[in-house]
């Protein structure tokens, strides 16, 4: 992100920005100010489906004993 690819004579080139992560807000904010009022963030919803499978795996009635298993290191 520099003002270079996000500017053109001082503008914004882009009306709206999408970003995935707080992260490049914050980069966004920092390389380039003068665009940071267009940035939406939105999110990374392949993240969240990441996130939501590993939890919906972790709370599985299935997986009771590797739960087990990795709450207690040395008891397999």
């Amino acid at each position: 992100m520099s003002e270079e690819w996000l500017l053109a004579d001082g503008r914004p080139v882009a009306d709206v920005m999408v970003l995935s992560h707080p992260e490049q807000l914050a980069r966004l904010r920092t390389a380039c100010p003068q665009a940071a009022h267009t940035a939406v963030l939105a999110g990374d919803p392949c993240y969240d489906r990441l996130l939501a499978a590993a939890s919906t795996a972790w709370t599985a009635p299935s997986n009771s004993a590797s739960r087990a298993a990795i709450a207690s290191p040395g008891s397999a």
